[in-house]
């Protein structure tokens, strides 16, 4: 079989098929790679070679003076297989199963950062710390203790249970490569112990979704069920990135995976290791990006920013005098055009952290300052009870125009005071505009088109006259807190009128 380019050959042949730009990447020695660059200095007419200094990688020895199957070699010995406790069969009900080490089955992998046996995995592959066992390359087995563990950035810190000194990798403090590096993964796909891939970096910055406060590798290095926690490492042996995800919902690989960058990895380890949690800030509200179409169906120009969707009363939002429909325009100077822009500033802030917000409030440009909270979820309970769905629908229902908004509704009668008043839809018909924007009875409606609902006549009012393809709504739909949701008009025949795009972006919580 013909040998791969990145394959060295038998010691003995001093062969070598490979592109002279990996020389470059330090997959060869010292020595050779300072020839290679001189000479192409002396070619290009350069006075001199600067090289940057490296890390000390993996035993305190240079990579740069190691070939990539030594880094590889080394960086094996510290990648561990995580293995969970398959359920157990009791054959006899009153009896405690014995526990069997063969009950363990791999799931996931993770590699060793201290050599007292400290580990970073994912925190998605979790388990009960009884029900969870980490193997060695060796084969050795060991217990282990979960030391903290964040679902934010899908980061853990477990130590084992066990005597001597481990193998360990070490983190780049810096991120150390670019698109077009080369990078090596390792973990244990399907089971395979210390399986190795290697691929190119296509990007630094690649995100789930616009909400994505995280700043994902993407690289093409093959992984997949089982190699979630396995680190990725550049050239010089040190770990660039943590695998955590594959672009594909058949979970095969595809040639797309995500890797947590390892400058994030260092901060959020630091502070587990520490604490045990992240202590994070929060402001305690919802917040929706702006698109085109919510912008027009609100009434605001330019489209751009963040719209308050919610505030849980009494959180930091509200003590800092953010109200429901302002528009954060910049968040401490820099600009506020997406959910990852907010989420960036509060990844890693803690409580008691200052925000310097720019809005937009009823047209006119305001600040506000929000010193952060402790974090804490505002959905579910902790809504106003003017946003929680009535047990039962009571008073006389106000009928909608069947083909303009096709639903009836009734005056919220829990509402405590003017600023509170709502409405209630009792009823939507299959072919009206209510009905084909997702709305059901129970919804409570607290605004349309930026302008305040107060009684059933309010929103057939502001539905009537606010002349626009789609109208914007503040929706509260039960369980979920409360939400701008666009209302498309309907023609004469029932069809929607034709509008971009006529989603609104999800309201998450910060």
């Amino acid at each position: 079989m013909r040998a791969s380019n990145v394959e060295f050959l038998d010691d003995q042949t001093k062969k070598r098929r490979m592109p002279i730009t990996q020389l470059e990447s330090a997959l060869i020695s010292r020595r050779r790679a300072l020839q290679w660059m001189t000479a192409s200095a002396a070619l290009a007419g350069m006075d001199g070679v600067y090289m940057t200094a490296m890390a000390q990688p993996i035993g305190g020895l240079d990579a740069a003076c190691r070939p990539v199957r030594t880094i590889v070699r080394a960086a094996r010995e510290a990648v561990v297989s995580i293995l969970v406790r398959q359920p157990a069969r009791r054959d006899t009900p009153d009896v405690e199963p014995v526990v069997d080490e063969s009950q363990f089955a791999p799931k996931a992998s993770g590699f060793l950062i201290r050599s007292e046996g400290i580990l970073v995995t994912n925190n998605h592959v979790l388990a009960a710390e009884g029900d969870m066992r980490v193997r060695l390359v060796d084969g050795r087995l060991f217990a282990v203790k979960v030391i903290g563990a964040d679902p934010v950035t899908d980061l853990a810190v477990l130590r084992l249970h066990g005597e001597g000194r481990f193998p360990e990798l070490m983190l780049s403090a810096t991120l150390s490569v670019e698109p077009g590096d080369e990078v090596y993964a390792i973990g244990d796909p399907f089971g395979y112990r210390a399986t190795v891939t290697r691929g190119i970096v296509s990007s630094l910055e690649q995100r789930y979704s616009d909400s994505d406060s995280i700043g994902y590798i993407q690289h093409d290095a093959a992984i997949n069920p089982g190699s979630s926690g396995g680190p990725i490492i550049d050239a010089c042996g040190q770990v660039v990135g943590i695998n955590t995800a594959i672009a594909d919902e058949s979970h095969a690989f595809v040639g797309i995976a995500l890797a947590i960058p390892s400058p994030l990895i260092t901060t959020v380890v630091s502070e587990l290791l520490e604490d045990g949690q992240i202590n994070r800030g929060s402001l305690g509200a919802g917040f929706q990006q702006l698109n085109t179409e919510l912008a027009q169906g609100l009434q605001v120009s330019p489209p751009i920013g963040l719209i308050v969707s919610r505030i849980k009363p009494g959180s930091a939002a509200d003590q800092g005098g953010l109200g429901v429909g302002d528009i954060v325009r910049a968040i401490n100077g820099a600009p506020a055009t997406k959910l990852r822009d907010l989420g960036r500033h509060l990844l890693l802030a803690r409580t008691g952290t200052r925000l310097d917000l720019s809005i937009l409030r009823g047209g006119v440009a305001s600040a506000v300052t929000i010193i952060l909270g402790p974090a804490e979820s505002i959905a579910g309970h902790t809504r106003p009870a003017s946003f929680a769905r009535p047990k039962s629908i009571s008073g006389q229902p106000q009928r909608g125009q069947p083909l303009a908004f096709g639903a009836d509704f009734v005056a919220d009668s829990r509402s405590t005071s003017a600023s509170e008043a709502s409405v209630i839809l009792s009823q939507t018909s299959d072919t009206g505009a209510a009905y084909r924007a997702g709305l059901a009875p129970g919804d409570v409606i607290h605004s349309v088109g930026g302008h305040p609902v107060t009684s059933p006549e309010d929103l057939l009012r502001l539905w009537q006259t606010l002349q626009l393809p789609a109208l914007a709504m503040l929706v509260s739909r039960p369980p979920y807190a409360a939400e701008f949701v666009l209302v498309p008009r309907l023609d004469g025949e029932g069809r929607r009128q034709k509008i971009g795009n006529q989603a609104t972006t999800p309201s998450i919580d910060y």
